[in-house]
């Protein structure tokens, strides 16, 4: 490993993520709560493989090869071998942090030869929960996603609807929210209502949203981007959220709604068994199997009999989120720290 970019007590840390651009909650917290003995650089392809760094930290590894065109991609794989190589030459440590399991849309087979590249060179994994499998062998922090309380503290929160529910986020097919659209159409009475925001990655879910609500009053849709304002009022506005998904590992919606003091209905797994546990039983509710209207009304019951004023969202503060990942940073230079500086 050459000599450190800032000296003997401070790391420069390149993040595989774009600057700020005051919408991207993620890096504008994490850059907000790194302690001082880290400086954060962003990603670009002349940073990556000219610039000086002493750790790479890698999210979603794929997008770092994935572009609009064939000739896009070819230019950016090019430039992630070269990339691969300066890791190599320089023996740069790589921490990733696994957000998911598998990525939401599968690569090519020369995707995953390039990013199994990255994957050998990786020194540290960072899981968001304890459950999160990484790869044997290699060292793995588990550090929480911090929480959106101090990002939304200054936008308006309207009162809850009485019997409100909301599915919100990017619209994949995994998430369920045809089947949550035709449990509420098919309620025997009107207690309930669905509204449904976000941005549909088909066309065939649009026109089926679309379809159910025109024909259905129950059912209300915002179909595309929401700026934060607007989606801190749908939350707000909200009883309780629903997210059916047949698959959930980490979900961002679900604590975007916690941090927002709503209740969350969730699949049963041990991810959301190990959250129940942490925020508390009135804010997270769970069902088994495929989700049914009795389910909801139980959770609607369950959730207005609450005590707790908000979720227990400790340790997921930011200060406590940069602090650690200072400290994953810094046990990947340890050889060198021990040896010297």
């Amino acid at each position: 490993m050459a000599m450190r970019s800032l000296g003997p007590d401070k790391l420069a840390v390149l993040l595989s993520l774009d600057p700020p651009d005051g919408t991207t909650k993620y890096v504008v917290q994490l850059t907000e709560g790194m302690p001082a003995d880290v400086s954060l650089r962003y990603f670009s392809w002349k940073t990556a493989i000219f610039g000086k760094y002493d750790v790479f930290h890698v999210h979603w590894p794929e997008f770092l090869i994935r572009a609009g065109s064939k000739g896009k991609t070819a230019v950016k794989m090019a430039a992630f071998l070269l990339f691969i190589a300066r890791l190599s030459m320089t023996r740069t440590p790589v921490v990733r942090t696994v957000h998911n399991l598998r990525p939401h849309e599968d690569g090519n087979r020369v995707e995953r030869i390039l990013t199994n590249l990255l994957e050998r060179r990786t020194s540290l994994y960072v899981r968001l929960n304890p459950t999160t499998e990484t790869p044997p062998g290699k060292p793995v922090a588990t550090i929480l996603h911090g929480h959106y309380r101090d990002w939304f503290a200054s936008e308006p929160k309207p009162e809850p609807v009485v019997g409100r529910l909301l599915n919100f986020g990017l619209i994949r097919p995994y998430k369920g929210v045809e089947e949550l659209i035709d449990i509420v159409e098919k309620a025997p009475t009107s207690d309930v209502t669905l509204r449904i925001v976000g941005k549909p990655m088909t066309d065939e879910l649009r026109q089926t949203i679309e379809a159910v609500s025109q024909r259905c009053e129950r059912v209300s849709s915002a179909l595309g981007f929401a700026p934060d304002a607007d989606l801190v009022r749908e939350i707000s506005m909200s009883e309780m959220v629903v997210l059916p998904y047949r698959f959930m590992h980490n979900s961002g919606a679900v604590l975007l709604a916690l941090s927002l003091d709503r209740p969350v209905l969730v699949p049963d797994n041990e991810v959301n068994r190990l959250l129940e546990i942490e925020v508390g039983s009135d804010w997270v509710h769970r069902y088994h199997g495929d989700l049914a209207l009795p389910d909801i009304e139980r959770a609607l019951k369950m959730s207005r009999q609450r005590v707790s004023g908000q979720p227990t969202l400790g340790g997921r503060d930011w200060a406590s989120v940069g602090s650690q990942h200072s400290a994953a940073y810094w046990s990947t230079m340890q050889p060198a720290r021990s040896g010297g500086a």
